[in-house]
């Protein structure tokens, strides 16, 4: 870690969270952290998650991710839930009348997979240092349902873009998808805080001024 201690002037993270574990696990001075969000490519439109036909989870099927909590969740609230990333080398790849795995092959696909969601739920059981998915699904005015761990906590506003459950959790978990299921206004106006806090947050022009502040204050103390 000396090569990079005396090498890096700023270390760019793209939440508080992953800066914080810096410090924390790093002994990186907290002067030498900048947090810039990840860009993501916001739709002009988004869709009104009441009408979302599923549950909906994306990534890897990879213990840490949480599928399996995901799963059994949505098979204890009793709800239709759509799975997609790598589902066919998945080792317990098992359809079902209310499972259904989707691969897709492009953004666009993955778009569609997001817009026809009630919600997104993210229940990994190992932090995150961000969460594409997440800002992803949000961009479409689609709520999360977030493990409270590592950066999903800060991803997530608990109560203003989703909701967030203990990781691992599956009672907790089945409790609210059931409950953006059932409560239609509640469903919309998380949606609609979602995707507020992705324009507030993740646009070009955003990201832009962040990288120029964190550049600029390199050249400063130069």
């Amino acid at each position: 870690f000396d090569l990079f201690s005396r090498n890096v002037a700023l270390y760019i993270t793209p939440t508080h969270f992953a800066a914080d574990w810096l410090v924390e696990h790093c002994d990186v001075p907290k002067a030498r952290t900048a947090v810039v969000p990840c860009v993501i490519d916001i739709p002009p439109d988004t869709v009104d998650p009441a009408q979302g036909r599923y549950v909906a989870f994306a990534g890897r099927f990879v213990a840490e991710k949480g599928i399996e909590v995901a799963l059994e969740a949505a098979r204890r609230a009793d709800l239709p839930i759509g799975v997609a990333g790598d589902a066919l080398f998945y080792k317990d790849y098992r359809p079902d009348e209310r499972t259904h795995f989707v691969v897709t092959r492009n953004k666009q696909e993955l778009a569609e997979f997001y817009r026809g969601a009630r919600c997104f739920v993210m229940p990994s059981i190992w932090f995150e240092t961000f969460g594409i998915v997440v800002a992803e699904s949000m961009s479409h005015g689609v709520p999360v349902l977030a493990s409270r761990i590592g950066a999903l906590a800060e991803t997530t506003r608990d109560g203003e873009s989703g909701l967030l459950f203990e990781p691992g959790d599956t009672d907790e978990l089945a409790a609210k998808m059931r409950l953006l299921w059932d409560d239609a206004e509640l469903c919309r106006r998380l949606g609609r805080g979602a995707r507020a806090q992705v324009e507030s947050m993740c646009t070009d022009a955003h990201h832009r001024d962040l990288m120029l502040q964190a550049y600029s204050s390199i050249v400063r103390k130069e």
